[in-house]
């Protein structure tokens, strides 16, 4: 009985020992992530953009996760960023999430970006709204272009919603960023939203938008000119005033 029982007696304390070997490893590299210094965590993302920009998927993983395991915001950015790029799009956005809490802009446009391409299918347009509300409200533009386009055209779980899309569109004009001009300026050309139409007003809104280089309204304010639109008369001068941005 004891020669039957010795190989598998000695073979459990192997196992036994691999286990804590292997887990003694992992606290050990956890360990040594959480002491991480702030060069070596930049260190670590660059190291892991070269083994990227070389397609070295996996080299990049591997360097950067301890940087990301240390709460580097941009190395969890990345680290996000390689799993979304290896089709893993639940653990990019646990890693985008993560980095979001820390308020990494880029990292919370993401998340946003795979609830709104159906890529993360647990996640409402709710969450998405919730994230990006506080941006908006500091009169981030791109934040305040997401949520005036979700509440214009809706989707399957967010019904459209005309005043909360002029309340975002305002907040833009207040900030005078051009898409919101360009917006408005189509707003008051169509009569969208309720909004009595007004030719003059429309110019006028698309001509502001346009001289800040906002490339959609100077091709608008060129085809004006030259078709005519918005009750202008065909006018050379424009045209190449407008043509020349």
């Amino acid at each position: 009985m004891t020669d039957f029982y010795t190989p598998i007696t000695t073979r459990i304390q192997q196992i036994a020992l691999w286990l804590i070997i292997s887990i003694g490893c992992a606290l050990s590299s956890f360990a040594a992530a959480e002491g991480m210094s702030l060069d070596e965590q930049k260190a670590a993302l660059a190291e892991a953009h070269v083994q990227y920009q070389n397609n070295r998927y996996f080299d990049a993983l591997d360097v950067i996760r301890p940087a990301a395991e240390s709460g580097y915001a941009p190395a969890q950015h990345f680290y996000a960023y390689l799993n979304w790029g290896g089709s893993f799009y639940d653990e990019a956005y646990l890693w985008y999430e993560k980095a979001a809490l820390q308020g990494h802009r880029d990292s919370i446009f993401a998340l946003v970006s795979l609830i709104t391409e159906n890529e993360v299918t647990d996640r409402s347009t709710q969450v998405a709204v919730d994230w990006l509300t506080p941006l908006a409200k500091e009169s981030d533009s791109d934040a305040l272009k997401w949520l005036f386009t979700q509440n214009r055209n809706g989707r399957a779980d967010w019904p459209i919603d005309g005043n909360q899309a002029l309340k975002w569109l305002t907040i833009a004009l207040q900030a005078q960023q051009p898409w919101a001009m360009f917006a408005w300026s189509e707003i008051l050309e169509n009569g969208d939203f309720k909004q009595a139409e007004n030719q003059q007003q429309a110019l006028y809104w698309l001509t502001q938008s346009g001289e800040q280089g906002f490339r959609p309204a100077i091709d608008k304010l060129i085809a004006v000119y030259s078709t005519p639109l918005l009750s202008q008369k065909v006018d050379q001068s424009q045209i190449r005033y407008w043509s020349s941005k």
